[in-house]
């Protein structure tokens, strides 16, 4: 990065932060006798935005500043555990403003992709129908006849982001420094999410990469379409896919007019959302009305993949942990789990945090659900984390952020919908999974290979005494009185475990409704009560 590029941004940045008065930002800080004479001169003269409150100053220097900052913005908006409830508000209005950036879409084709645009296009429009910070949308058509669009950064955008983020990491680093809340809230590391998650929303390769993870995670439901892309017209600044036409979720006179019932695509849309948590654990990070559309088939279509959440298998493990916990309103658990969730926790009264949880588990139990609101309940689980000093990783807050939205969509289409009724067959289907032979059996060869590899890091010497002892060369000599009366008493003392291990379990498939079935009735949990009969039988008759 040209440093000289480096300083001329920070001078715009410093500019803007004088314009909007922001002295009372630094004074709370308790940093402002850190700064230059000429900064804090400049920022004590500017009085004239007293009749607006610090919170909206911020909010209006951010949109200001650009890309980057309004990014960071719209991220830190989501977390109610370090900044007050007044500017998380007006961070929630962030708009990104930006201007078209005129541009020869034909040209700047045949430059990316050392092609001629017409040899492939038999139409490009110049105008775009989409202009955010980062790229431009353009509707073109393909020579066979197809309609696409095509995404294309804008240029500079690259370097631009670069240099911000040289800044704020400065100014980060600065902060933690000489602020003790902001060393408290560990912010270099959040601004290292932020920079990760940024990049990736820069780079039109990654966002082609998420589409196609996505087509395939949803390639055998044929409720949702997803664009197709054409990587042979696609690079890191350009990316060329179908057009889909459709109108946006929200519409509900539009949706009406096509012959939908509002309530149907209300359900869809939260069903499909948590089919992208709960069973792909790759989710769209910001689901608001203008990232989906309805097409005249009733199918559903989420766009704008930059940006996706993701929770890794033991991620997803554990929030299946907490969802099936909180179902069985076992509390205890319910804290254990959050604890392994937690990315930081200082707990300073597990007490509280467990009387916490009780009211919770008090609110879903005491009221009918179709009277509560998940985003109340995302709220308070929320609340009860920055109450105990619980910070999640960032895919956490990303997730509770889709619920509200997607429920946001729901509840304007369907006011009375049930949010927990979609989601309890999930709860179903992750118990079934886990009561599966195949889980089961992986969940054994696991703790096998687990073994195995804690029996090869024992001490040299544990392990010859061990084996001396599996081939007999210790030996101890000792007479039993009565010893065949009790082989035979621990020999059904086995059976009557093995026969109690099998009852159960059985019941358990029973209970979970698990396919195949004979007359209704789950084939594996019919055999192990068959065999749990058989081995109760040889008991009661003193046999083997």
């Amino acid at each position: 990065m040209n440093q000289l590029k480096k300083l001329k941004r920070s001078k715009q940045v410093a500019e803007i932060l004088v314009k909007y008065g922001l002295d009372e930002l630094f004074d709370r800080a308790h940093i402002k006798h850190w700064l230059p004479d000429a900064i804090s001169t400049k920022l004590s003269t500017r009085k004239h935005w007293q009749s607006h409150s610090l919170y909206e100053r911020i909010r209006m220097a951010v949109e200001e500043l650009g890309t980057t900052y309004i990014k960071l913005g719209q991220i830190l908006s989501n977390r109610t555990d370090i900044l007050p409830a007044q500017m998380i508000a007006e961070l929630q209005k962030l708009q990104d403003k930006v201007e078209v950036q005129p541009i020869d879409v034909a040209k700047k084709i045949s430059e990316e992709l050392n092609i001629q645009a017409s040899d492939f296009f038999d139409e490009i429009d110049n105008t775009p129908i989409a202009s955010a910070s980062i790229g431009q949308v353009f509707k073109a058509r393909l020579k066979n006849g197809q309609e696409v669009v095509l995404k294309i950064k804008r240029e500079g955008i690259d370097e631009a982001i670069e240099a911000d983020l040289l800044i704020i990491k400065d100014l980060a680093g600065f902060l933690e420094k000489h602020g003790e809340t902001f060393k408290k809230i560990r912010l270099g590391r959040l601004l290292a999410t932020f920079e990760k998650s940024l990049n990736e929303e820069l780079s039109l390769n990654h966002e082609r990469d998420n589409i196609e993870l996505f087509a395939r995670n949803f390639r055998q439901d044929s409720r949702i379409v997803v664009p197709k892309v054409y990587t042979e017209l696609s690079n890191n600044h350009i990316l060329c896919m179908d057009f889909i036409h459709g109108v946006k979720v929200d519409d509900k006179h539009q949706l009406i007019q096509m012959g939908f019932h509002t309530q149907d695509i209300a359900v869809l849309g939260l069903d499909l959302y948590m089919k992208q948590v709960l069973e792909h654990g790759f989710f769209h990070a910001d689901p608001h009305p203008g990232n989906i559309f309805v097409t005249a088939e009733g199918k559903m279509a989420f766009i704008d993949l930059g940006a996706m959440g993701i929770l890794l298998p033991p991620e997803r493990e554990q929030f299946e942990n907490f969802i099936l916990y909180a179902m069985q309103k076992n509390v205890k658990k319910v804290m254990d789990t959050v604890k392994l969730i937690a990315q930081d926790d200082e707990i300073i009264n597990e007490q509280l945090l467990e009387k916490d949880l009780y009211e919770l588990m008090y609110l879903l139990d005491g009221n009918h659900l179709s009277n509560l609101c998940l985003a109340d309940v995302l709220e308070q689980i929320r609340q009860i984390f920055n109450h105990n000093h619980i910070t999640l990783p960032q895919s956490y807050y990303l997730l509770i952020k889709g619920f509200i939205q997607i429920e946001g969509i729901g509840r304007h289409l369907y006011p009375d919908i049930n949010v927990f009724n979609i989601l309890q067959p999930y709860g179903k289907q992750i118990l079934a999974r886990r009561l599966s032979p195949k889980m089961l059996i992986e969940k054994g060869f696991d703790k096998f290979v687990n073994t195995s590899e804690s029996w090869l890091g024992l001490p040299e010497d544990i392990k010859t005494f061990l084996y001396k002892l599996q081939h007999k060369d210790f030996r101890l000599e000792h007479t039993v009185e009565g010893l065949p009366q009790i082989h035979k008493t621990l020999e059904r003392l086995v059976l009557a475990m093995i026969a109690s291990s099998l009852f159960i379990g059985s019941s358990i498939l029973v209970l979970a409704n698990m396919p195949p079935k004979i007359y209704d009735t789950p084939v594996l949990g019919l055999i192990g009560f068959i065999c749990a009969g058989i081995l109760s039988l040889f008991i009661l008759l003193g046999r083997k």
